[in-house]
């Protein structure tokens, strides 16, 4: 953009032309609109000049001092006006000069930066493993077979990448005069990665997920003993919840952490038709009740036992019990319910480096904390008007009952509660305050 100063400005042809026309209009006999003067060497007609807004004619000044002094005030606010205007045009700057246009590049390039990239591995072989003499290796094709012999006396066979185990196949270590499968399943840049099967030199094996040379995932572990372990790995570790199938037929369904029954469980003594539910702490039972296992549970335990894994060992004999006094507690949930909440809560409160099983076991058990069953109880106690046997609510009460207890309506665990409240209502209808104990103390929202 040109400003004033570049631009031919026509002012000074207007000033002269205002002197001579002026002068010409003066002269008698004179007719502007056939008067032709010459500025600058160039010849003019006046109809012209008036035409192009060039010829102006000199105004008599007024006397009145008043006047003069208002146009002069005038003149000077337009020129500070018309000063400030062209000084904001001329720093404004429009976005099209300050962003230019974006060009996308080329096809090519837009179909290279679109593409997944390959794995890219260095070509040479892992750590203690070289080369075989009896197979070629990959030097970057995924899918090519070769074997890998290792400084240990172990082979690989199976798909390569870039001279490392990546695909599927198999793991042979030495074993007496001969060798043996270690592990058979799926790789990646050399470690066992993905689905396998891994057998221990103990007759013992395992099927599942595996992450990073581990057991880390799903899996089912088979023990020597003949005891099955169906349920999640973490870290090489039992971990989560698992299904334990003993040799003996007993079963125990519940969460676990580092190898051992921490939290709530259920295990069932199939010789004695009994099960304990209730709360573990360390592959111990703390609290929790013993009740005695319907027709039904047993069929449906003994059919899952029998797909899973076959019984190996003989049952135990029975022992013959010693009579035990009559249970004369109206709720003996109270009980339970008291010492659920006093484990829980020394579970979140546990310190240190010991504690941090426990707190993991507690947050990922599913289970609802010691804080919730308190305000659950109390929530119950305000509906029902007490906390004894016969005090009840019915089922329109129980959505209520949550949002007093401070529950979140549309929560994950909010439903299957509801609906495990609603199962343990009586024939007429009500929710009794002992079965509510029970059904908060056992409650697992996994």
């Amino acid at each position: 953009m040109m400003n004033s100063e570049q631009q031919p400005s026509p002012v000074g042809v207007r000033e002269a032309w205002n002197v001579e026309s002026v002068d010409a209009i003066s002269r008698p006999g004179s007719s502007p609109g056939l008067h032709s003067t010459s500025v600058n060497g160039s010849t003019f007609e006046m109809d012209e000049l008036r035409r192009a807004g060039s010829y102006r004619v000199k105004r008599p000044h007024s006397t009145d001092p008043t006047a003069s002094k208002k146009r002069t005030q005038e003149a000077r606010l337009r020129s500070l006006a018309n000063a400030k205007q062209k000084k904001v045009f001329l720093n404004f700057a429009p976005p099209s000069s300050r962003y230019p246009e974006i060009t996308l590049p080329n096809a090519a390039y837009m179909k290279r930066a679109l593409t997944p990239p390959a794995p890219v591995l260095p070509r040479r072989a892992g750590k203690n493993l070289s080369r075989s003499q009896d197979g070629p290796l990959s030097r970057g094709d995924l899918g090519k077979k070769g074997t890998i012999d290792s400084r240990e006396g172990g082979s690989y066979v199976g798909e390569l990448l870039a001279g490392r185990p990546h695909g599927v196949g198999n793991y042979f270590c030495p074993h007496g005069d001969g060798m043996r499968l270690q592990y058979e399943g799926e790789w990646c840049q050399g470690m066992r990665e993905g689905e396998g099967s891994m057998y221990y030199w103990t007759n013992e094996s395992y099927h599942g997920d595996f992450s990073q040379n581990k057991r880390h995932g799903y899996g089912r572990m088979e023990y020597r003993s003949g005891d099955v372990y169906h349920g999640q790995f973490f870290k090489d570790r039992k971990q989560g919840m698992g299904t334990q199938y003993y040799a003996n037929g007993d079963c125990f369904v519940g969460f676990w952490m580092n190898d051992k029954r921490e939290g709530l469980g259920t295990m069932y003594w199939m010789s004695r038709g009994k099960k304990y539910e209730g709360e573990w702490r360390t592959d111990t039972p703390c609290t929790g009740s013993m009740i005695a296992m319907s027709t039904e549970e047993e069929a449906q335990l003994a059919q899952q036992r029998q797909a899973a894994a076959p019984v190996t060992k003989d049952a135990p004999q029975s022992i013959t019990e010693a009579s035990m006094p009559k249970l004369k507690l109206k709720t003996p949930n109270k009980i339970v319910f008291a010492e659920a909440v006093g484990v829980r809560r020394e579970r979140f409160t546990a310190e240190g480096t010991a504690g941090k099983p426990k707190r993991t076991a507690q947050r990922e058990s599913g289970t609802l904390d010691d804080s919730t069953l308190q305000r659950m109880k109390h929530a119950f106690v305000a509906l029902a008007g007490g906390d004894g046997p016969q005090d009840a609510i019915r089922p329109s009460k129980m959505s209520d009952l949550c949002v007093l207890a401070g529950m979140d309506p549309a929560g994950t665990e909010v439903p299957p509660l509801l609906r495990e409240l609603n199962a343990h209502t009586r024939r007429n209808a009500l929710l009794y305050f002992d079965d509510f104990l029970d059904v908060i103390i056992n409650f697992r929202s996994i």
